[in-house]
């Protein structure tokens, strides 16, 4: 169940990104101010809040935000 949260949380603001200008490579695994601001610019979507948001109840009430015993 851990890959249905990772799956969803993870690649889905790359996914859904609209700003192309630093879409590449090296603005996802670099680690300079412009790879910085491109990860700020996908993470702040309002989209992709917007889905987590609806997405985050489901998880729980299956269980999937539980700590591990």
């Amino acid at each position: 169940m851990f890959f249905a949260v990772n799956s969803s949380i993870v690649p889905l603001p790359i996914a859904i990104n609209e700003v192309t200008c630093d879409a590449d490579f090296e603005g996802l695994t670099g680690n300079d101010d412009r790879t910085r601001q491109f990860k700020r610019t996908v993470m702040s979507n309002k989209k992709y809040h917007k889905i987590i948001q609806a997405l985050l109840p489901v998880f729980d009430r299956k269980g999937l935000l539980d700590t591990l015993k």
